[in-house]
């Protein structure tokens, strides 16, 4: 459950719904007994109006940057819980969605429309046995390239 604006978001599955509600209510209806929670997507219904098998993998509700109302929510699906996501902007105020998902690939990461390659991450232990394997650093080289990443981190650290 998260509050944004003036609304408590959730994600609810049951036996009727196996993929899953993205819901919102007040939090006024909220701390009835019964609150009136308003249905923003049914993956369920989503999947049988477009012949898919999206998963939920989360929403984000974004801050307006004047006075304008709560509005836009990117939304992210997968093709069967793969980790390739679809983003789509979800409406608050119209109900509506980006007709197509921008799509991610495998290996790829999304930033705005765009698809780039990922940034080479290195473990954060930087043991030498990676860097000798994955980056090809000698023996030694891995040694001394591991221990220059203590001391950076360590530098780092306050106090």
């Amino acid at each position: 459950m998260v509050k944004r604006g003036e609304h408590l978001y959730n994600f609810w599955t049951d036996a009727d719904h196996p993929r899953g509600l993205w819901r919102r209510t007040s939090l006024e209806s909220y701390r009835t007994d019964n609150p009136d929670w308003e249905v923003l997507i049914d993956v369920d219904a989503l999947n049988a109006a477009e012949q898919q098998d999206w998963v939920w993998h989360g929403a984000t509700v974004l801050r307006p940057t004047d006075d304008s109302p709560w509005r836009h929510a990117p939304i992210t699906l997968s093709h069967g819980g793969s980790d390739a996501d679809a983003t789509r902007e979800f409406d608050l105020v119209t109900g509506g969605s980006s007709p197509q998902p921008t799509v991610a690939s495998n290996g790829l990461r999304q930033r705005g429309a765009q698809l780039d390659r990922p940034r080479h991450r290195v473990p954060h232990h930087r043991s030498r046995a990676w860097l000798r394997e994955r980056v090809g650093i000698s023996a030694a080289g891995a040694t001394v390239a591991s221990r220059n990443a203590d001391d950076r981190r360590r530098a780092a650290l306050p106090g």
